[in-house]
């Protein structure tokens, strides 16, 4: 019997994490499409986000299932996210407009540690309220990304994104135009030692 739980203890040590983190592609549908109410997402088993966001949620302290659905350009945000909680268990939806996603690259981990900085915030913070108050959200969950990965990699996640946004005319929503100005100015800080 000992023998037997010594060759199974690392078996089940090493596939706990997998089913507990596993979802149904009726869950992941479920879930992506109640990201956004104005906005339909489809939900995509894209298990390179899915790793790196599981690190990211680990070490920013959080216990979220990260979900990964995907948008077509022109009508999704470049990216979002929301906690939600379903079936007793505790999910962290993100979405990525496609054609977005398609071009971050090496530059996705910075987006998703923003992404997951969100969860460090009340839900709704930065929405609903001013420009300013949004502005002061957007910064405050930028400074909590640099916390979670650093501030290089959030900086170079920014240029990305006015890059892509430049060269692929990916087009933006309202909110992304607003992100846009926040993080053309905050380049602009940092560019002049702010």
């Amino acid at each position: 019997m000992h023998a037997l739980l010594r060759w199974c203890a690392p078996l089940i040590l090493f596939c706990l994490p997998l089913t507990t983190s596993a979802i149904t592609l009726d869950e992941g549908r479920g879930l992506c499409r109640s990201i956004y109410f104005f906005e339909s997402w489809e939900y995509s088993p894209d298990q390179e986000v899915e790793k790196i966001a599981r690190e990211i949620i680990e070490k920013a302290g959080h216990h979220f299932v990260p979900v990964v659905c995907v948008g077509d350009g022109g009508r999704h945000t470049l990216a979002g996210s929301k906690r939600m909680e379903h079936g007793g268990r505790s999910y962290y939806v993100m979405g990525f407009n496609r054609e977005f996603r398609r071009h971050l690259g090496e530059n996705l981990r910075g987006v998703i540690a923003h992404e997951v900085a969100h969860a460090s915030f009340p839900d709704g913070l930065c929405f609903g309220g001013s420009i300013e108050d949004y502005t002061a959200c957007e910064l405050g969950v930028d400074k909590e990304g640099e916390r979670i990965v650093g501030k290089g990699v959030i900086a170079r996640a920014h240029e990305a994104i006015l890059r892509i946004i430049e060269k692929t005319r990916v087009p933006p929503t309202e909110n992304d135009l607003i992100t846009l100005r926040i993080l053309r100015a905050r380049r602009d800080a940092l560019r002049e030692g702010k």
